[in-house]
């Protein structure tokens, strides 16, 4: 098993703004997972919202409630888009 270099564009459905993240994923003969993002603790409302203010260097608001609607996530490994949420990205 080896970590490849992704970058995970974040988007905040409510103002459309996007923020990438630099990130790496677990890769071994099945392909690269991108489970942690899609459906573990990544997934979440909460953790991609701290993720969003991290990008810039702002407080994290301690306010998010856990859900899946107010962020979606796009992840490009070396230009090509691996995961893609931005489709079907509910709006806040």
């Amino acid at each position: 098993m080896k970590e490849v270099n992704v970058d995970v564009h974040i988007r905040k459905n409510k103002t459309g703004e996007i923020r990438t993240r630099k990130d790496t994923l677990l890769c071994d003969d099945d392909g690269i997972s991108t489970f942690i993002w899609g459906e573990g603790n990544y997934s979440c409302d909460c953790n991609r919202g701290i993720f969003f203010a991290r990008v810039n260097g702002e407080e994290e608001d301690e306010d998010i409630k856990c859900g899946s609607s107010k962020y979606s996530v796009n992840i490009e490994l070396d230009g090509e888009m691996i995961y893609s949420e931005f489709e079907t990205g509910a709006e806040d």
